[in-house]
């Protein structure tokens, strides 16, 4: 199922990415930094050798199964005490406790729409690119020989020519920690002329 966590799976549900700073149609190869439960992936593709693209998720702990099974747990929980106070006269209580599941409903929507959003950053020998998934919007474009990677106060942000832009804001700290040691080899790579390997 896409977007579990599992970004090898729902990465083939993406149309487009970012690979090596170009735009490629075929679904790419993924080989995870960490674990199987990784938020930080390199992209690999066979037909782009020069450089390399990472591809950054959300940190989202649960399932769409898991957020239903919250859902309804929640839904009983309020049905029943509605239904009690319906019995004791108020005749209100399921009326006011419908509102209340749609809101959540919603809130639970929306926080799983923002879990599907995440970044591709491509570095080559030309450029760093960042763009964001999945409209494929540019956010930052650079020369690796010109941008400086800042990792300060738990905030990581890519900087060149006075433009600078956050990576990883929806990372934690620990993760953001490990985004900025990739990040360091992989700028150091493409500033010397090497690639990943």
């Amino acid at each position: 199922m896409c977007m579990q966590h599992q970004p090898s799976a729902c990465c083939k549900c993406l149309p487009r990415l970012i690979i090596g700073g170009e735009v490629c149609d075929a679904a790419p190869v993924l080989h995870a930094f960490t674990s199987d439960w990784s938020v930080i992936e390199q992209i690999t593709h066979p037909d782009v050798r020069d450089g390399t693209s990472l591809l950054i998720w959300p940190n989202r702990a649960m399932s769409r199964a898991r957020l239903v099974a919250v859902f309804v747990l929640v839904a009983l929980a309020s049905a029943s005490v509605a239904g009690f106070s319906w019995m004791q006269g108020n005749v209100f209580a399921p009326a006011f406790a419908a509102l209340e599941l749609s809101a959540f409903a919603v809130c639970l929507w929306l926080v799983w729409q923002a879990g599907k959003r995440a970044e591709v950053l491509a570095i080559s020998q030309l450029s760093v690119v960042l763009r964001a998934l999945p409209d494929l919007h540019d956010r930052f474009l650079a020369n690796p020989r010109w941008t400086e990677l800042r990792f300060n106060e738990g905030r990581l942000t890519l900087v060149s020519h006075g433009k600078s832009v956050e990576v990883g804001a929806h990372l934690g700290e620990a993760e953001r920690a490990s985004l900025a040691k990739i990040l360091r080899e992989r700028l150091g790579e493409a500033a010397s002329g090497r690639t990943a390997a």
